[in-house]
């Protein structure tokens, strides 16, 4: 049989099969062959030296390279492509594009294929193309790097509704290819791992990041662009893109941005015309300014420049103006309000008391309770007297007074005046400004 050599039983390892570039060191002398004997289960170790081959592979199966110094004694020079529903487990392996992708997954099955401590070197080509039509088909590379060697390539291209997984992974690019690994559907999940390539998403395509290193700097590319309706996330990772923007967020998607730092030195550091919402995110790069089009949330120090913090977030800020009042003499009168939800506020009012006739004092105070003082004079109220001046204006205000609320509450500012003659109207101001 081409590709076997005359060993029928493998001496060298518990591994079924063995497969060796020299003669009668293995049971074949090619992967090909042994995966045209091995059984679903079976192992197929792999001898030190380079295999030029395209295999399909159809079963299910283990293929190992020998551990050595480096993944780079077992090259594997062309493409593995599953179409049906196996698992398939590479590992210990030097994959490197021949023309070719390394891996394809394709077809409507259920494939699914684990890398583990492999190398993907893509010097001539993309590296993997996943278009199976099945949502439970997966790729998941473990503890792998990858390198795209030239210009106009990517890591991968992905049309699949399942998933693509990169743990622990190293994604260098030495090739400065700003070509962006794509995905049109489905999720590419990626966790701690580092990447120096651009990604991109279409159509219902979702990247979802975690404690990763996105660093786009040396080819000033723009690390993430989305496209189409997907809803990514991205959370506690370093975002930094030179003289690009950090990231493109189209119309129709939806960005979820969770503790991260984020670094450009472009004018606008987020574009877009989608939905940026943001949550304890730092700008370390020159720019800090962002234009997406819909905008929310907020962090202690500000959500985007010039851009005010949402409903709920650190930041926000709540006011309300009266300009006539107009409260009896010597009765305290709310003149104006704000609703503030749960949360820890810091409120201010300052308020004009206007008397056409002869007036004695006014003072103005924040309160919980409608048409009722609270608190000390100097604290929560402030008090000024005119002695019996006729026509006089009184211009008071109430520094910033915290309040504690557990449920939503109204916050009243209560003003009250005396006057003898004439009448008296109250313009006011009460704000709030949430600080927890």
């Amino acid at each position: 049989m081409a590709g076997k050599n005359s060993n029928a039983i493998n001496y060298f390892s518990p591994a079924k099969w063995v497969v060796s570039t020299v003669a009668g060191e293995g049971t074949h002398t090619s992967i090909s062959g042994a995966l045209s004997d091995a059984s679903s289960g079976d192992t197929i170790f792999i001898m030190p030296g380079t295999y030029t081959e395209n295999n399909t592979v159809g079963s299910n199966i283990n293929i190992c390279g020998q551990v050595g110094d480096s993944t780079s004694q077992v090259v594997i020079d062309g493409e593995f492509t599953v179409t049906g529903a196996y698992t398939v487990n590479l590992s210990n392996l030097n994959m490197q594009t021949n023309s070719t992708y390394v891996v394809a997954v394709t077809g409507s099955a259920a494939s699914v294929v684990n890398l583990t401590n492999c190398y993907l070197n893509l010097s001539n080509n993309t590296g993997i193309n996943y278009s199976s039509s099945s949502g439970s088909s997966s790729i998941t590379l473990s503890l792998c790097s990858m390198n795209l060697g030239t210009t106009g390539i990517s890591v991968y291209t992905m049309s699949s509704g399942g998933t693509l997984k990169f743990r622990y992974c190293n994604l260098d690019n030495s090739g400065s290819s700003t070509t962006a690994s794509s995905n049109s559907a489905g999720i590419v999940s990626l966790s701690f791992s580092n990447l120096t390539c651009a990604l991109s998403t279409s159509s219902s395509g979702v990247i979802n990041g975690a404690f990763c290193q996105f660093n786009t700097s040396a080819i000033n590319t723009t690390c993430i662009t989305t496209a189409g309706t997907g809803a990514n996330s991205i959370a506690t990772c370093s975002i930094a893109s030179g003289t690009a923007s950090a990231l493109s967020i189209g119309s129709g998607t939806n960005v979820g941005c969770t503790l991260c730092e984020i670094s450009s030195s472009n004018t606008n550091c987020i574009t877009g015309g989608g939905t940026f919402q943001s949550e304890g995110v730092l700008y370390t790069g020159s720019s800090h300014f962002s234009n997406v089009t819909t905008q929310s949330g907020g962090a202690a120090s500000g959500l985007t420049q010039g851009t005010a913090p949402s409903a709920g977030y650190i930041g926000e800020y709540i006011t309300a103006y009266q300009g006539s009042g107009t409260p009896s003499t010597g009765t305290p009168a709310t003149i104006i309000s704000i609703s503030l939800s749960p949360g820890i506020w810091d409120v201010t009012c300052a308020a004009v008391f206007a008397y056409t006739g002869i007036s004695t004092y006014a003072i103005l105070g924040i309160s919980t309770t409608n048409n009722t003082f609270a608190g000390n004079y100097g604290d929560q109220k402030t008090y000024a007297q005119s002695a019996g001046v006729t026509g006089y204006a009184f211009s008071l205000a109430v520094p910033s007074f915290r309040i504690t609320l557990s449920s939503t509450t109204t916050v009243y500012a209560i003003g009250e005046g005396v006057f003898t003659t004439g009448s008296l109207t109250v313009s006011c101001r009460i704000s709030g400004t949430r600080v927890g």
